[in-house]
């Protein structure tokens, strides 16, 4: 179980393509994991006429086990490589 007490960051994105490539990774080596989603996109930046990205304005940050943080890290150095 992953806790606040016993969790490690292991990466954070902003592209949704990385995020859903990185937690089938994470699944595919049995890797528990937790994604915490932050909008970056404040409302005092809404205004009329103003559309934001989307796609830049949701930060996902993907948390493991602390003791699983090497496994997550070579699970996924395979994508990272890739989208050098």
């Amino acid at each position: 179980m992953i806790t606040l007490f016993n969790r490690e960051e292991l990466y954070s994105t902003y592209s949704i393509t990385m995020q859903r490539e990185i937690a089938h990774a994470l699944i595919d080596a049995g890797i528990d994991y937790r994604i915490k989603v932050v909008n970056r996109v404040s409302r005092a930046s809404l205004r009329p006429g103003y559309a934001p990205d989307a796609s830049d304005s949701y930060n996902h940050i993907f948390y493991v086990h602390q003791d699983d943080l090497c496994a997550a890290q070579e699970a996924i150095e395979p994508i990272l490589r890739e989208s050098r």
